[in-house]
């Protein structure tokens, strides 16, 4: 997985406004504290806005604010608003070699682990919140230790088309 430079940067400036004390920042000001443009942070700000993340005031004491709780802001739904999916409908469609059709459109056992790794991932940035983030790196290491690393290893997640907790190769052996 590769994270991009909105989705980094994206991050970065939501939660400098989810910091901020008096709840308010100006692009000017989260440019200035994440050493990136003005051009940078308002085309980042226009895509949070947009994903119902941000509101903005206007005048002299206005600037952009988060709509909801930072405990209610996940980073599944930052990321949704900044990319697109890790893994989308229209993935097959792009690795087709030669043909028009990619050759394993009717049963490919790659697009499953994709599409199970995809629903992973997702549900770690879904069950993160902004507010985790108001940590040291050394603090969210261990919170990502109990949270999300621990409870992957011990749940079972149910996967499409597999029974909870099982592989391809437990089901046809």
């Amino acid at each position: 997985m590769k994270i991009t430079a909105s989705e980094e940067y994206g991050v970065r400036c939501i939660l400098q406004i989810a910091r901020e004390p008096s709840g308010y920042l100006t692009i000017p000001q989260i440019a200035k504290r994440e050493a990136l443009t003005t051009a940078y942070v308002a085309k980042l700000v226009h895509l949070l806005l947009k994903g119902g993340l941000l509101q903005s005031t206007r005048g002299k004491n206005g600037g952009y604010r988060l709509a909801r709780p930072a405990d209610q802001i996940s980073i599944l739904s930052v990321l949704d608003a900044l990319a697109t999916p890790i893994f989308s409908k229209e993935f097959c469609n792009r690795f087709t070699g030669t043909a028009c059709t990619c050759k394993h459109d009717n049963d490919c056992s790659i697009r499953a682990l994709w599409i199970a790794i995809d629903l992973v991932v997702r549900h770690a940035f879904s069950e993160t919140m902004l507010t985790n983030l108001f940590c040291t790196e050394r603090q969210m290491q261990r919170w990502n230790q109990i949270h999300i690393t621990h409870e992957a290893s011990d749940s079972r997640v149910a996967l499409p088309g597999f029974p909870s907790g099982l592989s391809g190769n437990e089901i046809d052996g």
